[in-house]
């Protein structure tokens, strides 16, 4: 439901549809195959991310799991920061 009333979802999938249609045959049967690609691979992946978030949210109430990712999703993008701040010095 996020995805159907999400503006950018249509303008996401509709860009690169053309170049994946051949010409030829009408617009409705072009554009079939692709549709239920996608529909099908949504079928999947959902509900295997679902699993997933079911699983490791268990694993993240712990307070030590918690706090791992904090540091990691805090020290990842501070390490980042020092090496784009770094990179004039060692290019020199």
């Amino acid at each position: 439901m996020t995805s159907a009333l999400n503006p950018k979802a249509p303008l996401a999938f509709l860009s690169p549809l053309p170049q994946f249609v051949s010409a030829g045959r009408p617009a409705p049967l072009r554009t079939l195959l692709p549709a239920l690609i996608v529909a099908a691979l949504a079928l999947v992946w959902f509900p295997a991310v679902v699993l997933l978030v079911d699983r490791l949210g268990r694993w993240l109430r712990r307070p030590r799991a918690a706090l791992s990712v904090a540091a990691v999703t805090g020290g990842a993008p501070t390490a980042l920061g020092a090496v784009l701040l770094l990179e004039p010095v060692r290019a020199a």
